[in-house]
């Protein structure tokens, strides 16, 4: 799921620009929108390169390389933006297509096997890689998870992976939002899945 936290990504993106990068911890953040859209925030930690990582036009062709190296080219990364905090190499970027709003509800499809190719994933069929140590995907304003999680840990609005659970997630995964107070919120999500042409 996160190009920038897979073992050696960065690290050959730099090496092709004669830096030399060492990654550590990393996590993946999904804050999903209520209209459909999505923002990805990858956090890396550099055990090596920090300071090369701080020359911005670097970090930019960096980056920009390590995400669309994955899968398929860019265009599909809107909106990217790149920093250092301290030894955290911190990445941002838009993605339009990877949740759809079905019934009131938001269903977020990039983990399901046959979902939308994202420059994140590891796409084709197939349970998806976590690659960072966690990964949490955040509900749109004002919504609660409402099923399709399977295997993550839903607590408040967000639902979470960790590598310590596994470094895969089950490709019928489709995390679910629907408004909060909605009743029945679990059979509301079901049927938003069902109609995005998702399992029950």
């Amino acid at each position: 799921m996160c190009g920038l936290c897979e073992d050696g990504t960065l690290a050959s993106a730099a090496a092709d620009r004669g830096a030399t990068v060492e990654t550590g911890a990393s996590t993946l953040d999904v804050r999903v929108f209520a209209n459909g859209s999505t923002r990805w925030t990858a956090r890396v930690e550099l055990t090596d390169g920090a300071g090369a990582m701080a020359n911005e036009s670097l970090r930019r062709a960096v980056v920009r390389a390590a995400i669309d190296r994955p899968r398929r080219p860019g265009g599909d990364a809107s909106a990217l933006s790149s920093r250092m905090d301290g030894s955290t190499l911190v990445a941002s970027y838009d993605r339009a297509d990877a949740a759809e709003t079905e019934l009131g509800a938001v269903v977020f499809t990039p983990l399901h096997a046959s979902g939308p190719a994202i420059p994140f994933a590891i796409g084709g069929e197939g349970a998806p890689y976590l690659a960072s140590d966690a990964l949490t995907v955040h509900a749109p304003a004002g919504y609660v998870p409402a099923g399709g999680a399977d295997g993550g840990n839903v607590s408040g609005d967000a639902v979470r992976w960790t590598a310590a659970d596994g470094d895969t997630v089950d490709g019928d995964t489709v995390p679910t939002f629907v408004p909060e107070g909605s009743p029945l919120p679990g059979v509301r999500g079901a049927l938003a899945r069902l109609s995005a042409g998702y399992g029950w």
